[in-house]
């Protein structure tokens, strides 16, 4: 279990780091398009707070898509190991049934298949884990914000213009 939390601790510091990383290309982005304007004091207070707001939007997207790859992708590597074990263990049981091991006989679970929630068939131990789906719903619902809320802030920087 110590093995998940420093996973967990180093995705999330990766992911803090790629999110504040996309939010400050954002600022200087919008910096650089807000600069060609002339603005009077109420409207620049205006493009600050678009800025802000774009910054954040981005920079959580960011962040929730860089910890659901980091951990999507050691949660596979270990799901191979388990597999990989799994196939050494029943073929080293000496028995009179061929194909089954200790594990399978105790745990059940080696042949039962579920669905997810998006309705992809899984056999027991191809899930990610909790806190992987968990980033995975915060980084869909993110991304869907980001994309309602980018295409309002692109057109109200336009109109600045």
């Amino acid at each position: 279990m110590k093995r998940k939390h420093k996973l967990l601790i180093k995705s999330l510091i990766i992911g803090i780091v790629c999110g504040a990383l996309a939010a400050a290309v954002v600022c200087a982005l919008c910096t650089v398009y807000i600069s060609t304007m002339t603005l009077d004091a109420e409207t620049a207070s205006l493009t600050g707070s678009m800025r802000a707001l774009f910054m954040a939007v981005i920079g959580a997207v960011t962040f929730f898509g860089a910890v659901k790859i980091i951990m999507g992708r050691e949660e596979r590597r270990m799901e191979r190991e388990w597999q990989e074990d799994n196939r050494r263990t029943s073929s080293s049981y000496d028995s009179d049934i061929i194909g089954v091991n200790i594990a399978g006989l105790i745990d059940d679970t080696q042949v039962k298949k579920f669905t997810t929630i998006y309705g992809e068939k899984v056999e027991a131990g191809d899930d990610h884990g909790a806190v992987y789906m968990l980033f995975n719903l915060l980084f869909l619902i993110s991304l869907f914000i980001a994309v309602a809320v980018s295409i309002v802030l692109v057109l109200m920087f336009v109109s600045l213009k």
